[in-house]
């Protein structure tokens, strides 16, 4: 039992880090294009990421013996810390464009 709740929440963490890892990498790409072309890859890979993220979390959830309260936790948790990375990144990008 304990090895299923660390093995969830192991995953949920891994699941979150990658969502992330691709919302930086997005961004990143993003920054060199055009406003429109910015808005439309930052949200497009957003809703990609996003659709990818519960497809995954649905199967593990569905196929394998995870501890699920720990997977979705873990996932959360590096979930949030994303979305923070993810906003100080925009904000600093609109800060950076703002003085310029």
């Amino acid at each position: 039992m304990v090895q299923s709740i660390w093995f969830g929440a192991t995953a949920g963490l891994t699941i979150g880090g990658l969502y992330t890892l691709s919302s930086y990498l997005t961004i990143r790409f993003a920054f060199a294009k055009s406003n429109r072309q910015f808005m439309m890859l930052v949200l497009g890979g957003t809703a990609v990421r996003l659709f990818v993220t519960v497809l995954i979390l649905a199967l593990i959830l569905a196929l394998a013996p995870v501890h699920r309260t720990a997977l979705v936790a873990g996932f959360f948790i590096s979930f949030i810390a994303g979305l923070i990375v993810e906003i100080r990144l925009l904000h600093s990008r609109q800060a950076s464009r703002h003085d310029a």
